[in-house]
């Protein structure tokens, strides 16, 4: 009873003079909206599309893993818009950045040809090319070889329908230990595949290129900074393999390029001695260093277990493949 008059005489009090104060409104705390991978593309700048074991997956240009494009590998890839067009398994198939929708275009009959060692002619394509993309024709082609434009002993185009899935095939180029019976030595190209545009060459501000007796080179988004390389410190082989190098456009200060980062030499010193600091990279004609889209990071296949990834100034990483696609 105690208990109860006196919380009625507390409440009495309450109510006539001071009324309690409203309850305070629940307030949930909000997950952060789902980005898409249009939305990190954008954030980014740019986004690696890697060949993983079964999948393919999205890193950042500083290779974190921000995503799966698909739940298939694939390789030799191309990007059209927000559209990734890859190879795998005899199939040729698109995927939408946006959903990850997946669908299969073409799957190409078995290979059957006693230089190529494989049935799939999507494992076989020359060195740096990966599928040329008409939308609108409505058509895709690859160039399938045995070995690089030094070596190669057989090349076949396939024109594919990407409406149908039909394709066709034919044989420009096969040598005599090579031709199959009925097999032309050489014949017209049946389409043309797909090779990485060179991009426009500039030159570097403040300080030109010139200041090292070259016109122009593939500069950087800034264009602080340009891949250079010179004929006296290539390496011949079964390829030819140029050591590229970097031109610090703010510092007229020139860099090799090693595994472990940029070193810095005397460029003309280099050239006259024909030889750069011990680890420098190589990298054969068919896969050259090239620069991200917006932002000051260079990409360098070959270079060491992998693919370098360089931002001038920073510890490099390395992508451990070179199946990657650029968007």
């Amino acid at each position: 009873m105690f208990a109860r008059g006196c919380v009625a005489v507390v409440i009495a009090a309450c109510s006539s003079s001071h009324p309690p104060p409203p309850p305070a409104p629940v307030v949930e705390a909000k997950a952060p909206p789902h980005q898409t991978l249009v939305d990190l593309h954008k954030q980014h700048g740019a986004l690696l599309l890697v060949t993983e074991d079964k999948s393919i997956g999205a890193f950042t240009p500083e290779l974190e893993r921000v995503g799966t494009v698909t739940n298939r590998t694939g390789h030799d890839g191309v990007t059209i818009k927000d559209t990734l067009y890859a190879l795998g398994d005899r199939q040729l198939f698109e995927v939408d950045l946006a959903t990850g929708d997946t669908h299969v275009l073409a799957t190409l009959p078995p290979l059957h040809h006693k230089c190529i060692t494989t049935d799939d002619p999507t494992a076989s394509l020359r060195d740096g090319s990966f599928p040329a993309i008409d939308r609108t024709a409505g058509t895709a082609c690859i160039h399938v070889q045995d070995r690089n434009d030094n070596m190669a002993s057989v090349s076949i185009d396939y024109k594919i329908d990407l409406k149908t899935g039909k394709s066709e095939h034919r044989t420009t180029m096969a040598l005599d230990e090579c031709r199959e019976p009925g097999e032309p030595k050489d014949g017209p190209s049946l389409c043309s595949a797909g090779y990485p545009q060179v991009p426009p060459d500039q030159d570097t501000q403040p300080h030109s290129l010139k200041e090292l007796g070259k016109d122009f080179a593939n500069v950087s988004a800034s264009r602080r900074w340009a891949v250079i390389t010179d004929d006296a410190l290539a390496e011949e082989g079964d390829y030819i393999y140029h050591a590229p190098m970097l031109f610090d456009g703010t510092t007229a200060k020139t860099y090799a390029i090693t595994p472990a980062g940029a070193v810095p030499i005397d460029f003309k010193a280099a050239v006259a001695a024909r030889k750069l600091p011990d680890g420098a990279c190589y990298s054969p004609g068919e896969a050259q260093p090239q620069w991200l889209p917006n932002i000051d990071v260079l990409l360098v296949p070959g270079c060491g277990d992998g693919t370098l990834v360089l931002a001038p100034g920073k510890p490099p990483k390395t992508l451990q493949t070179q199946q990657f696609v650029v968007w």
